[in-house]
């Protein structure tokens, strides 16, 4: 699964026995797989203890989404956030578009982040990202004219591994 999502993890850092002791058993649910890989993932600082902060959920929004939607959209963030600062900047939004086949300029790209910068920063927050995602969730944005959110609409095809975790689950 963590190959599948191109999440980097490193087993190294389980227990010996981690694995034959758990057996099919490994994941119950998505909480336990977000937990899961916050302890295996290779792609962060273990003595980064601002994280959380920096990737909290606002209560409203956690009522929005599912588990599984929310480890999705913080691994996309991460994917987004090149220089792992927290924020979403004008330069990467522009990375994400070249790297989706199209082009922005410096100023389309600060543009973009100013409609969703609730809080005037100059970027984009994972709180704020959350909302865009809600936006798109909820059909309130249009998907033609913005490249930002046609890029997390295409991402979130990934959701359907998670779903097909939660589903196993409830049955």
């Amino acid at each position: 699964l963590l190959t599948e999502t191109n999440i980097p993890f490193d087993l190294g850092v389980l227990p010996p026995t981690f694995m034959s002791m758990r057996g099919e058993m490994l994941i119950e649910d998505a909480e336990e797989l977000d937990s899961f890989i916050e302890r295996v993932r290779s792609d962060k600082d273990a003595n980064d203890s601002s994280e959380d902060d920096m990737y909290a959920v606002p209560k409203w929004l956690r009522e929005e989404f599912t588990a599984s939607e929310l480890m999705l959209f913080k691994h996309q963030f991460l994917i987004i956030d090149l220089d792992h600062s927290g924020a979403v900047e004008a330069d990467e939004l522009q990375a994400l578009t070249e790297s989706m086949g199209g082009k922005i300029t410096a100023e389309e790209a600060q543009k973009l982040v100013d409609t969703y910068d609730t809080d005037r920063s100059g970027t984009i927050d994972f709180a704020e990202f959350l909302m865009l995602m809600f936006k798109i969730k909820n059909g309130t944005i249009n998907l033609e004219d913005n490249i930002l959110a046609k890029a997390m609409v295409e991402a979130r095809s990934q959701l359907r591994i998670f779903d097909e975790i939660e589903n196993i689950q409830s049955d």
